[in-house]
């Protein structure tokens, strides 16, 4: 995947002719926070909800089955039981695509746009997921771990970690807000305001937000050496606020 395109915002080509747009923030504005948690939900929904599932709302021996299915025979699968999950999904691969989606009896889902038509099986499913997530900032896939070099790299890792997993899980009750990080990267960024901020992809914005709370740990941590020991000061001036944001996934 081209990182930089990704980075730039940039659409990200799936095969040729079939391309993945990110979203700007005003593009969620005009969605609507609610409506595109919804959509990224039902794409990046798998079998792992199935032990959320209420009694008796899908039948013990198709739950099992469920369970064996790929991630698209899964999300059709799960849709004629919950009907809605299907129109979402469908919503949202219009939306991410920017191509028609029709359903052709003993075919399967056709994309159709001006470069031509494309079979969505679960293998090109799966690579447009990939983008989708990335250009969200969702976590997809277990991402490649990263050893800090020493004692005030990991503390410094582990807080991250907690703040990105809170940025991942902003559509649930309990999870960072899209408007809270918006506010915060408005009013604490040196060239981002209120104004300005809406032509930020997802990516872009949440990417701003580390970088303002790395640059405030490193130098909340810079004004103690006066007050470490040696050994703690050698860790921080090991340290930098220009590292690279994926070496703390």
């Amino acid at each position: 995947m081209n990182e930089l395109k990704l980075l730039k915002g940039d659409p990200i080509e799936v095969i040729e002719g079939l391309n993945v747009y990110p979203l700007i923030l005003s593009d969620i504005v005009e969605l609507g926070e609610d409506i595109y948690n919804s959509l990224i939900s039902s794409i990046m929904m798998n079998n792992s909800i199935l032990s959320k599932i209420e009694n008796n709302t899908i039948p013990k021996n198709e739950i099992d089955k469920m369970y064996k299915l790929n991630e698209l025979e899964f999300i059709t699968c799960i849709s004629i039981y919950y009907p809605y999950i299907f129109q979402s999904f469908m919503s949202a691969l219009r939306l991410f695509l920017r191509s028609n989606i029709e359903i052709i009896e003993n075919v399967g889902l056709i994309i159709l746009n001006d470069n031509g038509s494309f079979l969505l099986d679960n293998d090109l499913f799966i690579k447009i997921k990939e983008i989708i997530a990335k250009q969200n900032f969702i976590k997809y896939k277990e991402e490649t771990s990263y050893k800090p070099a020493n004692s005030k790299a990991k503390a410094l890792l582990e807080k991250m970690n907690k703040i990105k997993e809170n940025i991942k899980n902003q559509n649930k009750e309990e999870g960072l807000s899209l408007r809270t990080v918006i506010s915060i990267v408005s009013n604490y960024s040196n060239d981002i305001n209120i104004k300005s901020v809406w032509d930020l992809t997802v990516l872009q914005l949440y990417e701003s937000y580390i970088r303002i709370l790395i640059w405030d740990d490193y130098h909340n941590q810079y004004m103690l050496l006066p007050h470490m020991d040696e050994n703690s000061k050698r860790e921080v001036s090991n340290k930098h606020w220009a590292k690279d944001i994926n070496k703390i996934n």
